[in-house]
């Protein structure tokens, strides 16, 4: 199985990984663009048998989610540091937001 942490963190790959850019991923005319290092769903044999269907899952439930909320953190708090517990797994840390209703 493919470290992740150390992949989606790698300096050379993904210049400021702790950065939140969604544009890295789209080019110049706002295409979603094919980047080598992104491999959320593993290579090889062992790859995820449901990538063909988990992506456009994926798509549908966050346009759904960012089309019917306005996301924001709860006032008087702050977002912590994107640094979580690293082990067996990455625990990123906990944090609240609120969602409210657009319409």
């Amino acid at each position: 199985m493919a470290n992740y942490w150390s992949v989606f963190m790698d300096e050379t790959v993904w210049p400021n990984p702790h950065d939140f850019q969604p544009m890295r991923f789209m080019d110049d005319c706002g295409n979603v663009k094919n980047v080598e290092g992104f491999i959320p769903f593993s290579l090889g044999k062992r790859s995820c048998p449901g990538e063909s269907l988990a992506r456009p899952e994926m798509f549908l439930i966050l346009t759904a989610l960012v089309h019917t909320f306005t996301f924001h953190v709860p006032h008087g708090e702050v977002l912590p540091a994107p640094v979580g517990t690293t082990g067996s797994v990455y625990v990123p840390p906990k944090f609240s937001v609120c969602a409210r209703p657009r319409y």
